[in-house]
């Protein structure tokens, strides 16, 4: 007899995420680009010094890990989602998810290694 979990089911938590972590990234998406991207105290043109002043800021650096972060973990289960649908030996799925834990890793250290480690030169 299978007993019905709730959100603690197989996939469920997974699919619940999924939805969260996509209304966050796109807000996270907004003030990415507003900080990052577009919005300047001279109202010219985003410079290196602008974007490194900004980046020097702990809350700055904070945000973009977290934005980095749910980036990978919600493009990469929703590949991991599609090879659940399509994919039904359970050899090939194992090999697929390493595949895609090993990848997802090793974005994400390197984009953390790169928020954290990064020293503006202004």
């Amino acid at each position: 007899m299978r007993v019905n979990k709730g959100i603690m089911s197989g996939g469920a938590f997974a699919w619940l995420f999924q939805r969260i972590s996509g209304a966050v990234l796109a807000i996270l998406m907004i003030i990415h680009f507003m900080l990052i991207h577009y919005v300047t105290a001279k109202g010219a043109a985003v410079s290196y010094n602008d974007v490194a002043q900004r980046l020097s800021s702990p809350a700055i650096r904070f945000i973009e890990l977290i934005f980095l972060f749910l980036l990978i973990y919600h493009g990469f289960n929703g590949v991991w989602m599609m090879v659940q649908d399509y994919v039904h030996h359970n050899l090939l799925r194992a090999l697929i998810f390493s595949v895609i834990m090993i990848f997802g890793l090793a974005l994400f250290f390197i984009g953390a290694n790169t928020l954290i480690a990064f020293q503006p030169v202004i």
